[in-house]
């Protein structure tokens, strides 16, 4: 999904409640049919099909500053093409990258990571953002089931496979309390549990 103008970040949300029922309602045990969404608070999302009730929370894995970036190029400079680590780990505040953006005619480009730096630092994204979530579980209602969806925006040359492995291992020495923890990743939707992983694939 790219960045630009017209994805709010309500409109993100609804998109990925959207492809997981869409995608994972055998995973989730819901009669598709039967499946109503309902937008809440804390978590975001009630999914219904009058049998079954789940609570998902709804998240992004994704460097500060590149969500600024993303976020402001799409309002005022969707022509420019941003190499994401030009902006990682920087201490950017939004007037700064708005001059640097300003001053660029049609990219900007960032260095390279070198051998498994890049699958290092998304899984890394993907660990705080789930570990911020698993903070806050006792302050959300509580549902047959309660689900964490995670959204990671593919980058070039990302080996999913090595952070989907570092991923499980993560999951099974970590108490997530999610009864399911969901990863968007490129075309597909990963699960989690202690006990089992596996993924959808993203219908087209």
């Amino acid at each position: 999904m790219k960045s630009n103008k017209v994805w709010t970040k309500e409109k993100i949300e609804n998109y990925l409640i959207k492809l997981l029922v869409d995608n994972c309602h055998e995973i989730l045990q819901l009669e598709y049919n039967s499946t109503k969404l309902t937008k809440s608070e804390s978590p975001d999302f009630i999914v219904d099909d009058c049998e079954n009730i789940i609570g998902v929370e709804i998240t992004r894995a994704m460097d500060k500053n590149v969500q600024w970036v993303n976020d402001i190029r799409g309002k005022c400079f969707e022509n420019i093409a941003v190499s994401q680590t030009a902006y990682e780990d920087k201490n950017l505040t939004t007037k700064e990258i708005n001059n640097i953006l300003n001053k660029s005619k049609d990219k900007i480009i960032g260095k390279p990571y070198k051998g498994y730096k890049l699958e290092e630092k998304v899984t890394n994204d993907i660990i705080s953002a789930i570990s911020k979530k698993i903070k806050k579980f006792d302050s959300y209602k509580k549902f047959n089931k309660n689900i964490l969806l995670v959204h990671s925006e593919m980058r070039a040359s990302l080996d999913i496979n090595i952070v989907i492995e570092r991923l499980v291992k993560y999951t099974l020495n970590t108490d997530i309390v999610f009864d399911l923890i969901f990863l968007k990743l490129s075309n597909k939707l990963y699960y989690f549990t202690k006990q089992i992983n596996g993924n959808c694939k993203i219908k087209t």
